[in-house]
């Protein structure tokens, strides 16, 4: 489990903004591991620089070393892997996180980790299976499913993308970013009614998302409704004045409504 938790996106990004650790830490003080890994992974997600280890990778290597029960050698292994794929050594990360994977098979968050490496080293067929495995040992996982909803956009397989970000905002409603993530993923097919309103319900919950309003411009503007969609594009760039694709779309909104 990740140390920052809530029923919603926004609740899980306040919490790791205010470095509000009281459920990890409740977590960790209950779950019976060792008492040396419970202090190191304390100090690993400590919000003050000066007080986590300076080297984690010698940190969790020590910890592999204590006997310990087979999830929390996992738990090791895991963060281990996230050390060394923290300083771009991909072929170790990934054996750790197989290594993982090897004594905890569920782990959908190893299968993710796993993936997005096998990614990077450019075998996306493995990456997708992968992905694709964290969501079968956890269905319920609104984040595995919108990995693999990205990774199945990105191969230009919308309908299947479309299915798993609708389990998502399913499992999530209150993520203005698995919103988003779906209506991006319907204007890609373009189905914009259904893109506009994911992309409504996004700003419901984030007013602020200057990318949000931009996608709903590009939907309501292919939907022909120009003032809604010039509309649109303004409220992204008084939010983020530099954004070439907001100034670009009410250009070409303003030039089809026959305004300078």
């Amino acid at each position: 489990m990740p140390p920052y938790v809530g029923r919603s996106f926004e609740e899980v990004r306040r919490k790791a903004a205010n470095a509000d650790l009281a459920d990890a830490t409740a977590r960790l003080d209950g779950c019976g591991a060792d008492p040396e890994l419970v202090v190191l992974t304390k100090k690993c997600l400590s919000p003050e620089a000066i007080d986590r280890p300076k080297d984690a990778e010698a940190e969790f290597r020590q910890a592999l070393a204590l006997p310990l029960a087979p999830a929390y050698m996992a738990l090791a292994h895991y963060n281990l892997g996230i050390a060394l794929a923290a300083t771009d050594r991909l072929d170790q990360a990934m054996r750790e996180f197989e290594q993982t994977l090897r004594i905890t098979p569920d782990s959908a968050a190893a299968h993710d980790e796993l993936g997005d490496l096998l990614l990077q080293k450019g075998d996306a067929a493995q990456a997708l299976a992968q992905m694709t495995e964290a969501v079968r040992v956890d269905p319920a996982s609104a984040e595995a499913r919108d990995t693999l909803g990205t990774r199945l956009r990105e191969l230009g397989r919308s309908e299947e993308a479309i299915a798993q970000y609708r389990e998502a905002v399913r499992l999530a409603p209150e993520s203005a970013e698995y919103h988003n993530n779906l209506g991006g993923s319907l204007l890609d097919a373009n189905h914009f009614a259904g893109a506009a309103s994911e992309f409504r319900a996004a700003l419901r919950l984030r007013p602020d998302a200057a990318m949000v309003h931009q996608n709903l411009g590009v939907t309501l503007a292919a939907m022909g409704q120009l003032e809604e969609a010039a509309a649109e594009s303004r409220a992204a760039l008084a939010l983020r004045p530099n954004y070439p694709e907001a100034q670009a779309n009410l250009e070409d909104v303003r030039r089809r409504m026959g305004k300078r």
